[in-house]
C-alpha cells in the first residue's frame, strides 16, 4: 500500500479517496487511541444509521392511523434487506483490511516486474485504462441514483397535493416511524 500512486494502480484512487474508502483502509492515516479515525468514524456512521432503520422498523409493531399498500410494503422490504447485506458487506471490509491491502497491492503495475511483462506493458496500461473507465462510470451511476433517491421524495411532497390527511409523506428512507401521522408530517 506505500508503492501506490495514481499513475500505477488499477484502480481510480482519486475516487476511492473522495469517498473515503482509501482512507479506511491506509494504515498511514490519523490515529486516536490506536483507531483508524476514518474507520472509527464509519463504524458511528453505521451505527446511528442502523438505529434510525430499526427505529423505522418498529413502525410495523403498533398499530397506527395510516395503512400501507403493497408497493410501500415492498419498499420497505426491499430497502430493509438492501441495507442489511450493505452492512454486512461493511463488516467483511472492516475485518478483512489486510486481506483487501493485499489484493491492492498486486493489482499495482510495478507488481508486474517479469520480463514478459514489461515487455507487453501496452497491454496492461489498456486494459487499466478500461477498468478505470467502468469504475468512473459506475461511481457517476451511483451518485445519480442517490441523488435520484433523495429528491424523488422531495419531489412527491412538494408537487402532489395530499388528498388524504392519514396518509403519511414520503421520505428518503421509506421508514413507517412509530409516531402519528399529523407529527410526523409536521
Amino acid at each position: 500500500m506505500d508503492t501506490f500512486n495514481d499513475h500505477t494502480a488499477a484502480i481510480d484512487l482519486k475516487t476511492l479517496k473522495q469517498c473515503g474508502f482509501y482512507q479506511i483502509f491506509d494504515p498511514n492515516s490519523k490515529k486516536i487511541f490506536g483507531w483508524n479515525v476514518y474507520r472509527l468514524s464509519f463504524i458511528v456512521l453505521t451505527v446511528i444509521n442502523q438505529c434510525l432503520v430499526g427505529f423505522g422498523t418498529c413502525g410495523f409493531l403498533f398499530e397506527l392511523d395510516d395503512t400501507i399498500n403493497t408497493i410501500d410494503l415492498f419498499l420497505i422490504i426491499f430497502s430493509n434487506s438492501f441495507n442489511y447485506l450493505t452492512v454486512w458487506k461493511v463488516v467483511i471490509l472492516m475485518f478483512n483490511k489486510n486481506e483487501i491491502l493485499n489484493i491492492l497491492d498486486v493489482t499495482d503495475l510495478r507488481f508486474f516486474k517479469s520480463k514478459q511483462c514489461r515487455n507487453n506493458i501496452k497491454i496492461l496500461y489498456k486494459h487499466r485504462n478500461r477498468a478505470l473507465q467502468f469504475t468512473n462510470l459506475y461511481f457517476y451511476f451511483c451518485i445519480s441514483v442517490i441523488l435520484e433517491w433523495i429528491l424523488f421524495p422531495i419531489m412527491i411532497n412538494s408537487f402532489i397535493a395530499n388528498k388524504n390527511d392519514n396518509q403519511r409523506l414520503e421520505n428518503i428512507i421509506n421508514r413507517r416511524y412509530p409516531v402519528n401521522v399529523n407529527t410526523f408530517n409536521t
